[in-house]
């Protein structure tokens, strides 16, 4: 649940309308300024953060069994709207993916929804909703996909006075690009180029707006050579005009755009930077501290004359002459990072609770000096005896001992040979460093066990909060207790015994 204090919401939309119109590293490096805690929550954040044009920090927040809402969250007193909420999933297997667009104009959003009919992998899901709508300054429908048609995907952006989308018609291919103004719409589409064959659809994508620029990257197939060819493309979002196209070679294409139309993506071959614009169409590359080169995925953000990139462990920042340092207090974070060229925002996740911070990146004083951090773990152990009693409602307490925090849930349940299982309870935990206490309640037939001579045995499953949240992680065994009852002995009912359930989702 979020703690930051919030006023009563706005009426949470809940998305019907939209289905109706259906590291480790060996360097020591400086750290920014001291982080700031704006916003918690022990389900976790999802999508974002991004800045909206009133300054407010956007994210999703995580509810369990699947529904999602959106936060717009205010810095400065923490207080927050909802301005969109998303129902739980149906099945057991589906999942959804919420990706958010904004550099301080208009918010975006496309929310998409999948069911694993395999294997986990790109491979084992399938599509079965898409919508893309905005967020603010308010909620506007941009586009809805019906199932196995649904082709959007975080191809949405805003820059000041326009929407630009991709796959919005749910068409096949992602060839049409649109961008939508007070004026009327602009249709830009990939072109095939000389060379490139006749029967490859070329492809848009990396879509990024900022102040009045939009940017994209074309994919073609040429018909001799090692590999598709990859162009940049650089237009002005109020009348669709292009203002650069040149072809990429050994620079990844995750783009980070600046209002000014600077556009940066990281080099595959070294070290870099890679940075281009309409007026110095030349690439020219920013070398950057070996300990702190910029991961291949992951777009950088361009702000007030910075660069802020993904790196291992977190983020760093450049000046673009080849100075940069560690955003410390980014450290294990893998949200994308917001920045209005002073105050970086970014998700961190710790044991107890995901954090959204504030990071101040023009502070007074020299920052110390500080390690790269190391990957954390989350650590739960068992503080209570293996022979427990419960309560006439069904109550047992089991004490658990987090050393570094821990969150998830803790499901008791008999087993049988063949991994065979029924649960006999289910509780959600969340603590800080210590030792706690949860009590989960034991179902009927299962107190009526415990009465019986010798107790009821049971093993304890951990779900701890999975990093990979598009699907819940397998069960961690706590070990085995014992329950005893003053309940009136039976030892028939009760479901039968099946294969184990997966875990619950965020």
């Amino acid at each position: 649940m979020l703690s930051a204090r919030s006023p009563h919401p706005l009426a949470a939309i809940a998305f019907v309308l939209m289905a109706l119109i259906a590291s480790l590293l060996g360097t020591a490096v400086v750290s920014a300024a001291q982080a700031a805690t704006i916003a918690s929550s022990v389900t976790g954040f999802t999508g974002g953060p991004v800045i909206a044009p009133d300054g407010r920090v956007v994210v999703g927040e995580r509810r369990g069994d699947g529904a999602l809402r959106l936060l717009a969250i205010a810095p400065g007193t923490s207080a927050a709207v909802r301005p969109v909420a998303f129902p739980p999933l149906a099945g057991p297997r589906d999942f959804s993916l919420l990706n958010l667009a904004g550099s301080g104009s208009t918010v975006t959003a496309t929310y998409d929804t999948f069911r694993y009919e395999g294997e986990r992998g790109i491979a084992g899901r399938r599509k079965l909703t898409s919508l893309a709508f905005a967020v603010l300054p308010a909620v506007d429908p941009l586009g809805a996909c019906a199932p196995a048609r649904s082709q959007l995907t975080e191809l949405t952006a805003a820059g000041d006075g326009f929407v630009a989308t991709v796959g919005e018609d749910c068409a096949p291919d992602r060839t049409t690009l649109r961008i939508r103004t007070a004026q009327g719409t602009h249709v830009i589409r990939a072109q095939l180029g000389p060379g490139d064959r006749t029967d490859f659809t070329p492809d848009i994508s990396d879509l990024r707006a900022a102040g009045a620029m939009v940017a994209w990257i074309e994919t073609r197939l040429p018909v001799s050579g090692p590999g598709p060819t990859i162009t940049l493309v650089v237009a002005r979002g109020a009348s669709g005009e292009i203002l650069l196209r040149t072809r990429l070679d050994d620079f990844a294409y995750a783009i980070g755009l600046g209002p000014d139309g600077t556009v940066v993506l990281p080099s595959l071959a070294d070290c870099s930077i890679g940075a281009i614009s309409p007026a110095a169409p030349t690439l020219r590359r920013i070398g950057l501290p070996a300990g702190l080169c910029p991961l291949p995925s992951g777009a950088a953000i361009v702000a007030g004359g910075r660069v802020l990139y993904p790196t291992f462990g977190g983020y760093a920042s450049t000046d673009g002459r080849g100075a940069a340092y560690f955003l410390h207090d980014t450290a294990g974070s893998r949200s994308q990072i917001a920045f209005d060229g002073r105050t970086a925002y970014v998700t961190r996740i710790d044991c107890d609770a995901d954090r959204l911070v504030s990071v101040d990146l023009v502070a007074a004083g020299t920052p110390p000096a500080l390690p790269l951090p190391t990957l954390r773990s989350c650590p739960v152990r068992r503080a209570s005896p293996s022979r427990l009693s419960s309560t006439p409602s069904g109550r047992v307490n089991i004490g658990l001992r987090c050393a570094a925090g821990c969150r998830g849930t803790l499901r008791l349940v008999q087993q049988r040979r063949g991994g065979r299982e029924r649960r006999v309870a289910s509780v959600a935990y969340a603590s800080r460093p210590g030792t706690f206490v949860v009590r989960p309640r034991i179902v009927a037939y299962a107190r009526a066990l415990a009465g019986c001579s010798g107790g009821l045995r049971v093993n304890a499953v951990l779900f701890p909060a999975a990093d990979d949240r598009t699907v819940a992680a397998r069960g961690k065994g706590l070990g085995a207790y014992r329950i005893s009852s003053r309940s009136r002995c039976r030892r028939t009912g009760g479901p039968s015994f099946r294969t184990p359930a997966p875990g619950p989702r965020p």
